[in-house]
């Protein structure tokens, strides 16, 4: 069979609408807000390219189907009144190709920070005939254009190439070029404003690991900052734009697997906004069959829309919805705002056992990067298989058997706290438990306090994934001596044949997650997710 036949053996066919050139944008002075638009994609994967390079003009040709859905997309927002718009990663070509068979869909992006690129008004394209793999530029321009012509901002994510020379360059790969998992920002005339090269890689062979990057980008409605998927797991990039550069609006594209019980995506992407006090606009992939589901945007009083669908004829979702600036405080010690109740901005004191100057503290929770070495067997733990529930040794159980109580729980030196009102509860309801987690996952320190539903009302299946639960709850506080300030809080609920957030109906302050009134859906999971990054085994240089 013809190579370039084979690659399109799956299509999703998707339609597309002409745009007119629209009025560029003025913003009133002194705006206190900005209208925000996020995509989850059902992307179109050429399976046929996956294992055999095929040539540029394919590649190009490929990639429009997904283009072409993102033109759309970006048109609907638009008439929404959309100021920005955030594509998922993944979203322009898919997934699972090695380093070869990715080659012709990438392109060479240009450092915004040294030149400016306008190339729907600068550069060429042509999806019809084989281009040239080293200089055309089509995706950028399509981007490019679609972002003028909608006078908005655009997010996206495709692939960047880089040129190296092993005579100046002793780390240049053998093909002699780096390939880089890249977000990209054009603003609403189609300039390229900034460029992210991912730096935690997720299974990503084709792809090499860039150095440390703060990519960042001004609007007229705040400054923005831009990380990818996996990152979020990891205090770079992320913590550290909302510390060192006051970042209090995120940019996420994502291709994001839920796992469960902690770490699906509205759960935990919801819950970086809330705990670290800053929005988040997370666009993912719509892939059910393997797990991608799961986008919104986020801010620090919980989610101004979110987009939950696992099932298997399911399509993706244009969401938009209104935000809030997030005014500086001006402090700038970043471990005194992380220390600062998210509702009201004031300054608490964090619970110490011995008193630590601010410096010491930074030493202690923030990671010194290291070189990951692939040969490690923690390397090998990154494989989708292990990507389910969290080691089981590293958790402490108890079961919540009463109406209405108290309980605590302790693993080593963690020691967690909840008191708890439970409706109707009878012999056929869930089994509840005070989970306590302090251990390593997959190489991250995590330290867990978490009221979680066991799925087969038995002990032994705590801690496995749940999406369904009849349970609801009337009251809950969860507090903790979790040793770190980086605490993510997360309520997830059963909402229907989905999983899903509840909003305004609980809140965290002085490290305690509060539901005073309950939650008024059946409860899957509400927790304190703590990360110690310092003690993180897997880091990177």
């Amino acid at each position: 069979m013809d190579r370039e036949l084979g690659c399109c053996l799956v299509t999703l066919m998707a339609g597309w609408v002409c745009m007119a050139q629209a009025t560029p944008l003025t913003y009133p002075p002194g705006r206190g807000g900005y209208k925000a638009a996020v995509y989850e994609h059902a992307v179109h994967i050429p399976w046929g390219c996956l294992l055999v390079p095929v040539s540029r003009g394919e590649a190009v040709r490929q990639m429009m189907k997904n283009i072409q859905v993102y033109k759309t997309q970006a048109a609907a927002a638009s008439r929404e009144g959309a100021d920005i718009i955030v594509f998922p990663e993944d979203g322009i070509y898919g997934m699972i190709f090695n380093r070869n068979t990715i080659k012709p869909f990438l392109e060479e992006i240009p450092d915004p920070r040294i030149t400016e690129w306008n190339p729907c008004l600068t550069s060429g394209s042509d999806t019809d005939t084989d281009t040239d793999t080293d200089t055309d530029t089509t995706i950028q321009r399509e981007l490019s254009c679609m972002a003028r012509e909608n006078a908005m901002y655009v997010i996206a994510n495709m692939g960047d190439r880089k040129p190296c020379n092993h005579s100046n360059d002793p780390k240049c790969p053998d093909d002699d070029q780096y390939q880089y998992n890249t977000d990209v920002t054009f603003n609403p005339e189609g300039v390229l404003v900034a460029r992210y090269h991912k730096r935690h890689l997720f299974q990503e062979d084709q792809f090499d690991t860039p150095p440390l990057e703060l990519a960042t980008f001004e609007t007229p409605f705040g400054k923005f900052g831009l990380f990818t998927c996996f990152d979020i797991l990891f205090y770079n990039p992320g913590v550290e734009l909302i510390n060192k550069e006051g970042i209090r609006n995120m940019v996420f594209p994502t291709a994001w697997m839920d796992r469960l019980p902690y770490l699906a995506a509205i759960e935990y992407h919801s819950a970086f906004a809330k705990g670290l006090g800053v929005n988040v606009l997370a666009a993912n992939i719509h892939y059910p069959v393997f797990k991608f589901q799961g986008s919104g945007i986020y801010t620090p009083t919980g989610s101004a829309t979110y987009y939950y669908n696992d099932g298997a004829l399911s399509e993706g979702k244009l969401l938009v919805a209104d935000v809030d600036s997030i005014v500086e405080t001006g402090i700038q010690d970043p471990f005194v705002y992380l220390q600062m109740k998210r509702e009201n901005w004031i300054v608490i004191n964090m619970k110490q056992d011995t008193k630590v100057s601010s410096g010491d503290m930074l030493s202690s929770f923030v990671p010194v990067e290291r070189s990951f070495d692939k040969t490690d067997p923690l390397f090998d733990t990154l494989k989708l298989t292990r990507w389910t529930s969290l080691p089981r040794e590293n958790y402490t159980f108890v079961a919540l058997e009463h109406q209405t109580g108290t309980q605590r729980a302790c693993r080593d030196d963690v020691c967690c706290t909840v008191v708890y009102t439970r409706e109707n509860l009878s012999a056929l309801e869930d089994l509840f438990v005070l989970a306590v987690f302090n251990g390593f996952d997959d190489g991250r320190f995590t330290q867990i306090c978490s009221v979680l539903m066991c799925p087969d009302n038995d002990m032994s299946s705590c801690g496995d994934p749940v999406k369904q639960s009849r349970s609801a709850f009337s009251f809950m506080e969860i507090s903790g001596n979790l040793s770190t300030p980086f605490i993510f809080p997360e309520v997830l609920v059963a909402d229907g044949q989905y999983i899903g957030l509840v909003q305004g109906e609980w809140s965290f302050k002085d490290r305690v997650l509060h539901g005073g009134n309950g939650f008024s859906k059946p409860l899957i999971t509400a927790s304190l997710f703590g990360r110690l990054y310092s003690r993180d085994k897997v880091t990177l240089t």
